[in-house]
């Protein structure tokens, strides 16, 4: 359970680094660009940028499409996963102008000419707007990641309901298919039908107080006993026959 921790963990300072990096690299675009050094140090923040940005995103891509973690159907069946996708394009968009004028810069300064700013002022509005598209991503993962924005499957009012608890309480280990990573993450309600063979007593009892030396924790503060009825309501309609 460590590379998960420490890659999630990459993932999330990258993102507060690049934050900060971008006011930093928007605020030398501010300030006076009249010696190279002046350049210099924006183009400096341009890399640090560049390097912060494979990271994140490499590290967000391994952990949404590889088995790390959730696996890609937790993602891939949410529509804000690519409400997040499309946020993230607009950021990248914001930020070509701003790429390809420093690429020109950092040609014109190898030929000892210091570069035209006459666009500075642009790419320096363009930066809040990419700011505002990342704010944008991290509100529509805190928000895929709790289950809010997925369809609720047809059936009777309870099963609907205790699709949502599954959701936001089950599927992160579970996983959307039931079947945990086919048992490697959590118990596989598809592929191993002993699971779901067991009475409803037993079953609400491992909701409720969790499972010893397993990954499954005791939801008796989180769910009340009308909730934990509903979600296994819910696998059992949904994973037991098939």
């Amino acid at each position: 359970m460590w590379l998960p921790a420490i890659v999630s963990a990459v993932h999330l300072t990258c993102l507060a680094l690049g934050t900060a990096v971008l006011l930093l690299r928007a605020r030398s675009l501010a300030g006076p660009l009249v010696v190279e050094a002046d350049f210099k140090r924006v183009l400096a923040l341009d890399n640090a940028s560049g390097i912060i940005a494979l990271l994140w995103m490499g590290s967000g891509f391994y952990r949404a499409f590889s088995t790390l973690e959730k696996g890609s159907a937790f993602y891939t069946s949410s529509p804000l996963f690519w409400v997040k996708m499309g946020l993230l394009g607009v950021g990248w968009c914001f930020e070509m102008p701003t790429m390809l004028t420093l690429l020109r810069w950092r040609k014109e300064l190898a030929t000892d000419s210091l570069p035209d700013t006459k666009n500075v002022d642009r790419l320096r509005r363009l930066h809040h707007f990419e700011l505002a598209a990342m704010v944008g991503v991290v509100f529509a993962a805190s928000l895929m990641a709790r289950g809010i924005g997925r369809a609720a499957p047809p059936g009777a009012p309870e099963v609907r309901t205790g699709a949502k608890i599954y959701a936001q309480h089950c599927a992160t280990c579970h996983q959307p298919d039931g079947r945990g990573m086919n048992g490697k993450l959590a118990a596989d309600f598809v592929g191993d039908k002993t699971r779901l063979a067991k009475p409803d007593t037993v079953l609400l009892n491992s909701i409720q107080n969790g499972v010893p030396n397993t990954a499954m924790m005791a939801f008796s503060s989180q769910l009340n006993e009308d909730e934990r009825k509903l979600v296994l309501a819910y696998v059992r309609e949904t994973f037991a026959g098939k």
